[in-house]
This record gives C-alpha cells, sequence and structure tokens, in this order.
C-alpha cells in the first residue's frame, strides 16, 4: 500500500534514518549524503526514495509512519561486489608457473587506491527493507554524482507515469496491428488454412498406405498356409 504525501520531508526522513553496524552517523561520507539531498528537487527525492524503497511517497507524519508501518531509511556499510572465483584447475596451472607464481603475490591496496576503487562505486539498495548501501565517497562532488545516476537509471524507473506511458505505446501498438490492411490478413488466414489441409491430406494417405500394406502381408500368409 502506497501512502503519504507527495512533498518529500527531509527532516521527517532524517528522524527515521537509522544506520548499520560500523557506520558512524557523524562519518562525512554521511554529512556529504545529507547535504546533497538537501539539493535535490522534490522530483530527483522522489526518485531517490523510490531507489531505495520501490515507491516515490513517505510519511508526512511522525504519527502516520508509525501507524503505517514505514520501514526506517537504514544507511548500511558498502561492500565492493564479490568477484567470480576462477576455475581450480585453472588457478593450479597458472600458480605452478613462475609468472602466476609472482602474480599471486599480490600488495594490499593503500589508502589512496582504496579510496578511489570507492569512489568508481555505485550506491546500491535493497527496496525490501528500506536499505541503502553508501559508498565512502571522498567528496561532495562525487556523491552528488554517484547518487544521480544511481536514481536515474532506466531500471529503477517503476514510476506510475512510465507505467502509463508503456501501457499506452503498447495498446498503440496493438490497435496498428490490428488495422493492418485486410487483404494481407486474409491471405494468412488462407495460407494457415491450406497448410492444415495440406497436412490432413499427407496423413489420410499415409493412413491409406499403411492399410494396404497390411493387406498385402495378410494375403502372403495365406498364400503360405494354403
Amino acid at each position: 500500500m502506497v501512502c503519504g504525501r507527495e512533498i518529500i520531508n527531509l527532516t521527517l526522513l532524517r528522524r527515521h534514518t537509522v544506520f548499520g553496524d560500523k557506520v558512524n552517523a557523524n562519518a562525512k561520507h554521511v554529512e556529504y549524503f545529507w547535504n546533497v539531498l538537501h539539493t535535490f528537487t522534490q522530483e530527483e527525492l522522489k526518485r531517490f526514495v523510490q531507489f531505495t524503497y520501490a515507491q516515490r511517497r513517505l510519511p508526512s507524519t511522525d504519527e502516520e509512519w508509525r501507524t503505517s508501518r514505514t520501514a526506517q531509511l537504514r544507511i548500511k556499510l558498502y561492500r565492493f561486489p564479490e568477484q567470480p572465483k576462477p576455475d581450480p584447475r585453472r588457478e593450479r596451472r597458472r600458480l605452478s608457473s613462475r609468472s602466476g607464481q609472482q602474480q599471486a603475490i599480490k600488495k594490499p591496496m593503500s589508502k589512496k587506491q582504496f579510496q578511489q576503487k570507492m569512489d568508481e562505486q555505485l550506491p546500491t539498495a535493497q527496496t525490501c527493507f528500506f536499505d541503502l548501501y553508501l559508498p565512502s565517497y571522498s567528496s561532495e562532488e562525487i556523491m552528488r554524482a554517484r547518487l544521480l545516476t544511481a536514481i536515474s537509471l532506466e531500471s529503477f524507473d517503476n514510476s506510475e507515469e512510465a507505467i502509463t506511458i508503456t501501457n499506452t505505446t503498447t495498446t498503440a501498438t496493438t490497435t496498428a496491428t490490428a488495422t493492418v490492411d485486410g487483404g494481407s490478413e486474409n491471405s494468412v488466414v488462407m495460407s494457415e488454412t491450406k497448410e492444415e489441409t495440406n497436412t490432413a491430406e499427407t496423413k489420410k494417405e499415409t493412413a491409406e498406405t499403411k492399410g494396404l500394406k497390411k493387406k498385402g502381408r495378410r494375403r502372403k500368409g495365406s498364400k503360405m498356409n494354403v
């Protein structure tokens, strides 16, 4: 059930925000996060809520938040996506070679490399629980750019407006198909009818052939008995 007003109240949202393990509410990247949200337009805020909670509205009061059982926004620690595991047989062959042994000795990432990799990531969300996995970006500019990219992805556009447009386009396409020139439609029907007729005739001929073969076998059998 979608409830709430069209306007997203950031002060109210902040009161109903909690933090996962190892995430400090006073961390620098959390401060960047709130600063960026305050620069968003209402449409961008709705898309953010849609990205994190699969709806475009939120309760307008604390009481409504409680009675509607709306989840609290939970900002969680971002983890890098897991790399696919290599084939064990190929990995053993690679490590057996000298070049493979040299590659296997990897140095841990420096703080600078870690931050560069973190700045390249996009935030992710678990919409069932209103969970936001927020990377610890190094600046407010990067935070804004990555958030805008994430909420603008087409795969997250589940808004009522988009659904209406899609349904309208589908209906128009169906109508256009139905109003194709009658002659071409008739020809398709006629060709399908011919194919069905040919198939039926083939089956009939096959059955007649089998019947004749059976009769021939019976005649041979009767001659041999005589």
